[in-house]
């Protein structure tokens, strides 16, 4: 704005100057003079038009220079957009998600060749992530042996004997370990037992997901006697782990060997928003699925299930004393900043 004052008031100057010449000339007249008033190069109207030229050029390069300053803000904007929506990306994984306890080695024999038959299954079957119980030292090593290039597991051999029966493993092609810890819980005669916990991470989607690997104490077995106090002890302690996790945001599977049909359902989706994979409901009160099961995958509100399915034949039988239970899995994970 100072510089286009500044080039009025020398064009103003300048109009001046040259109305006093003309007066003189009008005065003085002089013939050779290039600048009397027979020369037509120095009348008003054409101080004029000079005038007017230089306005227009003026206000050309004001409005390039508004154009290119607007055009700069929309590629500004343009910019923050696409920024921002990098920030909206909602990550999903799919998968096939299973539970199986593969029967322990001091319950059944064949103990190291039954779990690598259990494996088997899981790879028949497309299994991308499972949670197993009793699973005993030397199965553990069976496991790492044979399948340790295909599946990660955790804890694997790091921890003490008990708390290593059950473990949580997925396939290291598509998913890595975010972070592997434990809860404790009560087992036999309330011992404590620390049962895991892993978040798992989809490789290509970056989608995070927690699951764990439960195995609530059986009533008579091994001369134990009744052990629903200790379930019931176990399902509250679950219950209050579950809502704390769904309350982050990040999607929840609880599998594993529950040792309570309705009663474990019931207690988890009236006081969470956990539901199993073979169905049921809470509307209106309690309805257990069908499906009469001990062992449960069940999921928060950001886990899809579809197809579940419970494979109980002549290979399982000779495997373990109880089914396999495989299902998808869509899960959608907590908001991340894309690629």
């Amino acid at each position: 704005m100072q510089r286009k004052k500044t080039l009025l008031g020398v064009a103003y100057a300048g109009i001046i100057l040259a109305l006093f010449g003309v007066a003189a000339l009008t005065f003085f007249p002089h013939k050779s003079d290039p600048m009397s008033l027979d020369s037509p190069s120095v009348t008003v109207a054409s101080l004029n038009r000079t005038m007017s030229a230089s306005r227009a050029k003026e206000d050309d390069s004001t409005a390039d220079a508004l154009a290119a300053q607007h055009q700069a803000a929309l590629e500004t904007i343009d910019k923050q957009r696409a920024k921002h929506e990098k920030t909206l990306v909602i990550p999903v994984t799919k998968f096939t998600m299973a539970t199986f306890n593969v029967q322990g080695s001091s319950h059944r024999g064949g103990g190291a060749s039954r779990v690598l038959r259990a494996m088997s299954l899981l790879q028949g079957n497309s299994v991308d992530v499972a949670s197993l119980q009793e699973v005993q030292r030397n199965q553990r090593a069976a496991i790492l042996g044979s399948y340790g290039g295909t599946y990660g597991m955790y804890p694997a051999m790091n921890a003490r004997e008990g708390d290593a029966h059950n473990q949580v493993i997925w396939r290291k092609s598509r998913f890595e370990l975010v972070t592997g810890t434990t809860r404790t819980y009560h087992y036999f005669r309330g011992q404590a037992r620390r049962m895991p916990l892993v978040k798992l991470r989809d490789k290509d989607t970056q989608a995070e997901f927690w699951v764990t690997s439960y195995h609530n104490p059986a009533s008579g077995v091994l001369g134990m006697g009744n052990q629903a106090g200790w379930r019931a002890r176990n399902v509250s302690m679950q219950i209050r782990d579950a809502n704390a996790i769904i309350a982050t945001g990040v999607p929840l599977i609880i599998a594993g060997d529950m040792n309570d049909r309705n009663t474990y359902f019931c207690a988890m989706v009236m006081n969470t928003s956990m539901h199993a994979s073979d169905g049921g409901s809470d509307n209106g009160g309690c309805h257990p699925p069908g499906e009469h099961n001990i062992d449960w995958i069940m999921g928060s509100p950001l886990i899809e299930f579809s197809g579940h399915v419970r494979l109980d034949n002549g290979v399982v039988n000779a495997t373990s004393d109880h089914p396999l239970y495989f299902t998808q899995v869509v899960a959608t994970g907590k908001r991340i900043r894309g690629h």
